[in-house]
C-alpha cells in the first residue's frame, strides 16, 4: 500500500500553530487576539521557510547543538 503525503503550505500551518496557541496556551477573548495571533505564526512560518538549517541552528543553544551535531553549509558547486 503506498503512502500518502500531504504538504502543508503556510496558511496551514499558521493555523495549526493558531489552534495550539488557543487550546493550550491563551484563552480566545477577541477577535483582534485572533488575528494578532495568526499574523505572528504566519510571519514564523515565513521565516522558517526562507532561512537555511544552519541558521536557524544558530538560534539554539550551544548545549543543544551539541547534542544534535552541527550543521555545516553545503559546498558551492562552482
Amino acid at each position: 500500500m503506498s503512502e500518502l503525503v500531504t504538504q502543508r503550505n503556510k496558511f496551514d500551518v499558521a493555523m495549526e500553530l493558531t489552534k495550539f496557541h488557543f487550546t493550550k496556551v491563551d484563552s480566545l477573548e477577541s477577535e483582534d487576539q485572533l488575528q494578532e495571533a495568526f499574523a505572528k505564526y504566519y510571519t514564523l512560518v515565513e521565516y522558517l521557510e526562507n532561512t537555511s538549517p544552519v541558521q536557524l541552528q544558530k538560534l539554539l543553544s550551544e548545549d543543544l547543538v551539541f547534542k544534535i551535531g552541527e550543521l555545516e553549509e553545503p559546498n558551492s558547486a562552482f
